[in-house]
């Protein structure tokens, strides 16, 4: 079961399912931002504004970006662009915490 889903939003889930799921969309991103700076053109366009809160804060959800370089250097350049607000985390309990 999901316990940072459990605990915020009251459902279930399959962590190693989101995880497979996770695995596929950022391998997929990876290759594509390989040799590009950001998703759709040479510079920043609504795609990479769309995508970027889901993928920059993938982490708080137990989802590690360690093993997507491309992916990581094109948050640090959503993050880079003038005018960027961070979205603020979201803090996930410990999975072994007790409520």
């Amino acid at each position: 079961m999901c316990t940072f889903r459990t605990t915020l939003f009251g459902g279930g889930g399959d962590l190693s399912q989101a995880h497979a799921i996770a695995a596929t969309l950022l391998g997929f991103m990876d290759r594509h931002l390989a040799g590009r700076s950001f998703l759709a053109d040479d510079h920043a366009t609504i795609a990479d504004l769309a995508c970027y809160s889901y993928v920059a804060h993938a982490p708080e959800g137990r989802i590690s970006l360690a093993d997507y370089p491309n992916v990581r250097a094109w948050v640090a350049r959503v993050e880079a662009m003038p005018g960027f607000e961070p979205m603020p985390s979201t803090e996930i309990p410990d999975a072994g915490a007790q409520p």
